[in-house]
């Protein structure tokens, strides 16, 4: 019986509670030469039972131990150290991030830690010790202190001069209405109260702006790097983080007007096993996969997808010859291009509408290319049809609305189709009393079909609770 329990061929085989009741009685049966009582109330069946249950324990804990040496059975503590053998670790819990435009006077610091908050009461703190100047702005106040004759007004927009000379009856209107004509691309400006004001349409990415001494700067927006004070996910709308909780000399207001970052929770131990065996693959992969897997364990990143054109001429999907297509969805831009420019290899260029510039290992300035996936709202609705021999749960209805949401975030990634036989298996998995399940997709909320949605590559099908019914057939 001993080859039967314990480390075998086989694994791990615990012997239980009865099995080691039964084990004892027949020791001492062959101890004594005659079966004893095994009634659990005799003398014997209380001492046994008690021995028993000590022993059965130790079983269990034997059976731990075993279990968290292997990533597919460990969990806790255990399964980061099961993992760690080939070095993989498991992402931590993430803050949220955004880069709201602080508005104040010419080189105000702002001290690291600095708070803000939200509409909805979250709040967030500057990551480092900043600055708002013009040499990293998207807004601009300036005023014409006076107009003279030939007086030259200029300006500098990441490198590039803009210069206007005033003529004989110029007014500071009619200077402020010459700079404004030569405003670059990507920009815009006004006459607000005598002042011209300076917008650039990327709020996140500053530029350095310079003035000549005939304009004076009474006002900047710098774009600067908050992150939310708790763990997990934060959606603030746009324009909805304004309270300065920090008060600074000069720091006048501050508005979130791009996107943010969402942060994470600590990592489940389901999720880390599931995502454990692609973390390994990734160490042995080719470039396109290795930049794939690479993204996907940024900070924020939810789904990615990348692709090569290996061709001497542009690709069918307008790839230019030679380069990496990185598609993704969330993350910091300015992380996601320092990993594409650190894993992709010598002479590949890189393909996208984004376009981030990052430094090299030797300092050198490199512009990095990728796209944001063109989000596919999807609506669903179920109809259930009970089984009779089962029990139907009261929160079915929300179960699998969860199932829904969880199975798309797992398994439905940038340029994935969506399959409803996708989600067939997890439903009926993850209840009970289900009978029949019919369940017809849509993107527009109106026309409702039972067949797959076709995705494009730069498309990520995008689900919502709010946009998915379940309806009980009773």
């Amino acid at each position: 019986m001993a080859d039967k329990y314990g480390l075998t061929d086989k694994g791990f085989v615990r012997k239980r509670l009865p099995e080691i009741q039964a084990d004892i009685f027949d020791r001492l049966d062959k101890k004594y030469e005659e079966p004893v009582s095994r009634d659990p109330y005799s003398v014997f069946g209380v001492l046994i039972g008690i021995i028993s249950a000590e022993l059965d324990v130790q079983w269990q804990e034997c059976e731990k131990v075993y279990k968290a040496m292997y990533p597919s059975s460990a969990s806790g503590v255990q399964l980061d150290n099961a993992m760690s053998f080939t070095g993989i670790l498991r992402p931590g819990a993430s803050y949220t991030t955004i880069y709201p435009v602080c508005y104040g006077s010419q080189n105000t610091l702002l001290p690291k830690y600095s708070m803000i908050e939200g509409n909805n009461k979250a709040r967030y703190e500057l990551a480092a010790l900043s600055t708002i100047t013009s040499s990293n702005c998207v807004d601009i106040t300036l005023i014409v202190p006076q107009v003279t004759v030939n007086m030259v007004y200029s300006m500098n927009i990441d490198g590039v001069t803009y210069t206007y000379t005033a003529k004989e009856n110029d007014t500071m209107p009619s200077v402020m209405n010459e700079l404004m004509a030569k405003v670059p691309e990507r920009w815009s400006a006004q006459i607000v109260n005598e002042t011209l004001v300076l917008k650039k349409s990327d709020r996140q990415y500053g530029s350095v702006f310079t003035a000549s001494s005939t304009l004076d700067i009474i006002r900047v927006g710098t774009p600067l790097k908050f992150q939310a004070t708790n763990y997990g996910a934060e959606e603030p709308p746009l324009y909805s983080v304004n309270k300065i909780i920090t008060q600074i000399p000069g720091w006048e207001s501050v508005s979130n007007e791009s996107e943010s970052y969402t942060g994470n929770d600590a990592e489940s131990d389901t999720k880390a096993r599931q995502l454990y065996s692609r973390r390994v693959f990734a160490l042995g992969m080719t470039m396109v996969d290795t930049i794939w897997a690479a993204l996907l364990e940024l900070e924020g990143v939810t789904s990615a997808r990348v692709y090569q054109n290996r061709q001497d001429i542009i690709d069918e999907t307008g790839r230019i010859p030679h380069s990496i297509e990185a598609i993704v969805q969330g993350g910091d831009p300015i992380d996601i291009a320092k990993t594409i420019l650190i894993k992709t290899g010598a002479g590949i260029d890189t393909f996208g509408n984004e376009k981030v510039i990052v430094l090299d290992s030797q300092g050198t300035p490199q512009e990095i290319s990728f796209n944001r996936p063109e989000e596919i709202k999807i609506w669903a609705h179920l109809k259930i049809t009970p089984n009779p021999e089962e029990e139907l749960a009261g929160d079915t209805a929300q179960r699998i609305i969860k199932i829904i949401l969880d199975t798309a975030a797992n398994e439905i990634l940038v340029g994935t189709d969506v399959r409803w036989q996708t989600f067939y298996g997890p439903i009926y998995k993850g209840t009970s009393g289900v009978g029949v399940i019919d369940m017809a997709l849509s993107t527009d909320g109106m026309t409702f079909e039972a067949k797959n949605i076709v995705i494009g590559v730069r498309q990520l099908a995008s689900f919502d609770a709010s946009r998915i019914s379940v309806v009980i057939d009773t």
